[in-house]
């Protein structure tokens, strides 16, 4: 039996504000890159009711309009008529093939993602600690930024909620029970202006109680966010914070790192809790769950089966619900949203002091010597006066051009930058309207139709300009949302640009930087000057030769934390720049594969 979309359109009760959310909260079954806004689907419906028609024969055509009928009839913005329609559905079905199925929400978990996942949010939770004392728990979410509960800092504020000078706060991380022997812990001191954001809970949570009716619970999202004296999130990594990340449905699988009574690092796997009947505000301002937490627990960092953080763990809920005692939290989409109003562009970078020295913890491929290329492009925006925001990468074949655009993607964290790579490879053969088109659906922004230069009585350049370009420009100033846009062009001196018109278009794109404040370009090879009118906000970085002191740099960064003393760094960096020079006289391609290898043996003896 096929879904009534007529039917379930004219039950909802609900305006787009309410639609939108209840739509991406049913895609919690699908994997967060594949999620997708109400509002990009229904972009170009004025009507209600036409743009809920298409969001739901969307939810169809992906197989998630099973939970979106559930998500609304929970909500109980419908006229009730949801859940007999799923009802007639479901009893079509031949139910055998799920009959060993116990916990449909949970599903299965991935070992390879488990375990990495394990491995990972093990290193970037810390333990808070007020005047030496444990207080509660949290998570590197940037750089030098560790989110945990508000009522953890509580006391670091005065009477009027300002944060306090001179405290005494640190961040402890790596306190890990091992074969009954305690791993020495790494404690981090803040920074003297450590309060970065926070939101405080509702007064009656802080006396074990919760507001009557729960949706006074709106607006009290109880985290702060510390910033810490060092980033080391350079070192680590940390989570992002995705406002597409929501908290699964009932029964659906979640874990929780934390420091319970300030023991040592301590996990549980439990899951999603709904009370029967419905509470409208769960999980719209907080979520249950049946985790084990003790005091110290809270701000502990909540993770779906696919470690995409949901949440973070606040306290129990007073009395019981259906006869069980939970647990609840607060959802990691609403802290985000209070985030984005009071930085719009996003979480504020830390100083740049230090540079990232490998594109990730998986595959460790280092990246030395091109700390100058990371400064500039964060001086690119955090600058309020640089003018900086075209980059030009130049250098010999085999130099490392291409990499550096590979540097770009890790410098560059999800949460203020949104980046588009266009290899000229794929895109070097396309006309003007289809490479416009390919930067749309790259961004995630499904494109209009672009009228081709035929229909217009006019010149190509005022065709490309305001044809092409600027509605380009328009729909992902839609898309970023708050975040800056970079384009990312690579191997322009390997291939041709040789579709319709595309040169043309390149050039109106590269001076559109000067009046777009928000976007940025990086052309690695370009065969051609650049135009004479976007000199000054042009920064062209020319690949080098390394130096002994980049490799010093380079393995200081990789194994301070792990005790190397001075003697050690500069023993392995003699032995690695001699391999590296002594590649250099066959070519420089050669001598950048050979060192790395080097450096990998070196990786796979220390860092395991």
């Amino acid at each position: 039996m096929a879904y009534p979309i007529n039917k379930i359109v004219g039950a909802l009760k609900t305006n787009r504000r309410e639609f939108g959310e209840l739509f991406l909260q049913s895609q919690t079954i699908l994997p967060i890159a594949s999620r997708i806004e109400f509002e990009v689907i229904a972009r170009d419906q004025a009507d209600d009711s036409t743009a809920f028609k298409k969001a739901v024969e969307y939810a169809v055509s992906n197989k998630f309009i099973a939970e979106f009928i559930l998500t609304v009839a929970d909500s109980t913005l419908e006229t009730g008529a949801l859940l007999s329609i799923l009802k007639k559905n479901r009893n079509t079905k031949n139910k055998a093939e799920l009959q060993a199925m116990i916990n449909l929400a949970a599903g299965f978990s991935e070992p390879d993602l488990m375990l990495r996942g394990l491995m990972k949010n093990n290193r970037l939770t810390g333990k808070v600690l007020i005047n030496g004392a444990p207080q509660g728990t949290g998570i590197l979410i940037g750089p030098n930024l560790f989110l945990t509960a508000w009522h953890v800092t509580k006391s670091l504020f005065d009477h009027d909620n300002n944060p306090l000078n001179g405290i005494n706060l640190e961040v402890e991380f790596d306190n890990i029970a091992r074969d009954n022997n305690f791993k020495p812990s790494l404690k981090i001191p803040a920074h003297e202006k450590w309060c970065i954001s926070h939101c405080l809970c509702h007064a009656f949570e802080l006396n074990n109680n919760i507001p009557d009716p729960t949706e006074g619970f709106a607006n009290h999202w109880d985290y702060t966010i510390i910033r810490l004296k060092r980033s080391l999130g350079f070192e680590r990594s940390w989570v992002q914070l995705n406002p597409r990340a929501l908290v699964p449905p009932d029964k659906a699988m979640i874990i929780l790192f934390q420091h319970p009574a300030g023991q040592p690092m301590k996990m549980d796997i439990s899951r999603i809790f709904k009370p029967d009947p419905a509470d409208p505000a769960i999980p719209k301002y907080r979520f249950l769950h049946e985790l084990n937490t003790l005091g110290g627990s809270s701000g502990g960092p909540c993770f779906d089966k696919e470690f995409t953080l949901i949440g973070i763990h606040q306290g129990s809920w007073p009395g019981q619900l259906n006869g069980h005692t939970v647990n609840r939290g607060v959802p990691i989409d609403k802290i985000i949203t209070h985030i984005k109003s009071i930085y719009a562009n996003g979480l504020p970078f830390p100083e740049c002091e230090n540079p990232f020295w490998c594109l990730d913890k998986i595959s460790y491929e280092p990246i030395i010597g091109r700390d100058d290329f990371q400064f500039d492009l964060w001086e690119s925006f955090t600058n309020p006066l640089s003018k900086i925001r075209l980059f030009e990468i130049k250098g010999s074949e085999g130099s490392g051009k291409t990499f550096l655009t590979r540097v770009a993607l890790t410098a560059l964290n999800d949460l203020q930058h949104l980046k588009i790579v266009c290899p000229a490879e794929t895109f070097g053969k396309m006309d003007a309207a289809t490479f416009i088109n390919y930067i749309c659906n790259a961004a995630g922004m499904l494109p209009d139709k672009i009228p081709s230069f035929t229909e217009y009585d006019t010149t190509i350049a005022a065709w490309l300009r305001g044809i092409v370009t600027d509605p380009l420009l328009a729909t992902l100033n839609k898309v970023r949302n708050g975040r800056t846009v970079w384009i990312m062009l690579t191997d322009l001196n390997k291939f041709g640009i040789d579709g319709e018109n595309l040169q043309e278009l390149l050039l109106v794109l590269l001076e559109s930087v000067k009046n777009t404040e928000w976007l940025r370009i990086i052309i690695d090879g370009m065969p051609a000057n650049l135009p004479v009118s976007v000199q000054e906000n042009t920064k062209t970085y020319r690949t080098k030769d390394l130096t002994f002191a980049d490799v010093q740099m380079f393995l200081s960064k990789c194994f301070t934390d792990r005790g190397w003393d001075s003697n050690e760094i500069d023993n392995s960096s003699t032995l690695l720049y001699y391999i590296y020079e002594e590649s250099m006289l066959d070519n420089t391609a050669s001598a950048f594969v050979k060192l790395k290898r080097a450096i990998f043996k070196l990786f796979e003896k220390n860092l395991s």
